[in-house]
């Protein structure tokens, strides 16, 4: 229905340009609106993103990293602005010791110095050289051979600086937006049911390739002592292992698989067991067993209560 209406409006707006010319006022503001429609198409992309999780992620990801890149441009900001007016302190000293007439013989002082006000010429030119240091615009051996030549301790303190900021704040930064997609996908309700459903898709393809692999006779069930063989390979182990099945007791495992205590496995049966046992005893399971354990208690009870009655009749 919405391509349909806005098929239907480039529809109108093209027969609006055929007859543009005996267009009244009227009819061009129309027009005019009609055009603006054509924006409407930007809504699509809302379902482009509902079918594309990983595109929805990310741009849930930026949007909700906008407050935290705030705070992150003060944070870097303030750190380079504290470095820019660390430098630019060194360079005012240094240009108010030299001699700032032209004369013969002082044609390198002059080049030197203007190499100097490129870099550093004000707080806001080193502000900007710092940035492009650690972002990649510029050489950050290029930015520190000018201020060598002042005191070669600068040497260390660049090295420090870019350390500083691209081993300790830019991996910070990082991590924390890695940090922010990790809680925007936990927070997502549709990426969670469809990671949890291509996970159990996953387990069951396996479970099934280990039943097909076990059954050795080919008889679509799964006896004891198939299942006893098969557990004997260290990868099989490993796996249920990974599933959270503790299989060291393979008696107990296909006791609790067996349901009907046939002694046999089919496929059915075998998957349902192998999903139950999966992972550790959720709340469910303990207050289930809880209940049921108030159940038996309460019939023993009665049972008790009624022999005694029996008795003493």
């Amino acid at each position: 229905m919405f391509d349909f209406l806005v098929v239907l409006s480039s529809v109108i707006v093209v027969g609006f340009d055929f007859s543009s010319v005996s267009m009244t006022t009227g009819h061009i503001a129309v027009a005019r609106l009609l055009r603006l429609s054509r924006l409407l198409r930007i809504i699509s992309i809302v379902r482009i993103m509902r079918a594309c999780r990983t595109l929805r992620l990310v741009v849930l990801t930026i949007v909700e990293s906008t407050f935290s890149l705030t705070w992150v441009f003060l944070v870097l900001g303030t750190i380079i602005f504290a470095f820019a007016v660390f430098v630019v302190q060194g360079v005012t000293a240094e240009l108010r010791q030299q001699d700032v007439g032209v004369a013969d013989g002082e044609t390198q002082q002059l080049e030197f110095r203007a190499e100097l006000l490129e870099f550093y010429g004000g707080v806001p030119a080193a502000c900007i050289c710092l940035f492009m240091i650690v972002s990649g615009g510029l050489d950050w051996k290029d930015a520190m051979v000018p201020m060598k030549k002042l005191n070669s301790a600068y040497e260390y303190f660049f090295a420090f600086y870019v350390f500083f900021m691209l081993i300790g704040v830019l991996n910070v930064v990082m991590a924390s937006f890695v940090a922010a997609a990790g809680e925007t996908a936990a927070r997502d309700r549709d990426f969670i049911v469809q990671a949890e459903m291509a996970q159990i898709s996953c387990n069951v393809d396996k479970v099934r390739t280990f039943f097909s692999e076990a059954d050795v006779d080919q008889s679509g069930k799964l006896s004891f002592d198939e299942f006893k063989l098969a557990l004997m390979d260290k990868n099989v182990r490993a796996y249920f292992h990974a599933l959270g099945i503790d299989v060291s007791q393979a008696d107990s495992v296909f006791l609790l698989l067996d349901e009907d205590n046939s002694g046999m496995l089919p496929l059915d049966e075998f998957l349902a067991g192998c999903m139950r046992l999966r992972g550790h005893a959720k709340s469910l399971d303990v207050n289930l067993l809880l209940h049921e354990n108030k159940v038996l208690s309460k019939r023993v009870k009665e049972l008790k209560d009624a022999i005694q009655t029996a008795h003493a009749v």
